[in-house]
């Protein structure tokens, strides 16, 4: 056989199977392409939406995260308005030197300029008393701030003692703790405290 006839044979078949290869591919359809068809969205595309979700909600939570943290809009005495409970412990240094412990636990509430008015129950050395108080609350906008504070006898309503506080909130205002810097006596003696203070907002006063 001469070599026109070997080409005659090889070609009309290397003909037909390319012609049916391009038909074939023509006519294949993807996966993705035939969910598209039937008006599905792709699992690789929903894999993908979701991802980018994902990432633009962290971004956006990070951003909150930011601006929350900037102390120059975090608290205010509007962040502590609202009813209050709490303990206080520790030692009293009286004049003379001895050390007396102290316990008391109670209750205020505090209004958006600062103002707090409260009862509580107090143990000095074991003798228990009611006591009433009012004082001012002055908050900085890193969360720490001071409060002077008036103590009177329940049943007479007479002054007991002044104490001054420094004081931080946390808990986004829902906690705060304390320690106690001064007390001065109604005659003007100084006692020494060591004494410390843990705040739970038992109710937020409403936003007026």
């Amino acid at each position: 056989m001469d070599e026109a006839a070997v080409k005659w044979e090889i070609s009309p078949r290397f003909v037909r199977t390319q012609f049916r290869g391009e038909r074939e591919a023509r006519e294949t359809v993807t996966h993705e392409q035939l969910q598209l068809r039937k008006g599905k969205v792709p699992e690789v595309v929903m894999k993908s939406i979701a991802r980018i979700l994902i990432a633009a909600l962290f971004v956006v939570k990070f951003a909150a995260g930011l601006a929350f943290a900037d102390p120059a809009h975090h608290c205010s005495n509007a962040t502590g308005a609202g009813r209050w409970g709490f303990t206080v412990t520790g030692t009293i240094l009286l004049p003379t030197g001895a050390a007396v412990p102290v316990v008391q636990v109670g209750r205020f509430t505090q209004d958006h300029e600062g103002n707090v008015v409260g009862t509580q129950t107090r143990s000095l050395g074991g003798s228990v008393g009611e006591e009433t108080f009012t004082g001012t609350i002055s908050t900085n906008s890193d969360c720490t701030g001071k409060a002077t504070v008036n103590f009177h006898d329940k049943a007479s309503g007479d002054l007991v003692r002044t104490s001054t506080l420094d004081f931080v909130m946390d808990e986004d205002g829902r906690a705060s703790r304390a320690i106690v810097t001064s007390t001065v006596l109604p005659n003007g003696a100084s006692l020494g405290p060591i004494l410390t203070i843990e705040y739970r907002k038992t109710s937020p006063e409403r936003h007026k």
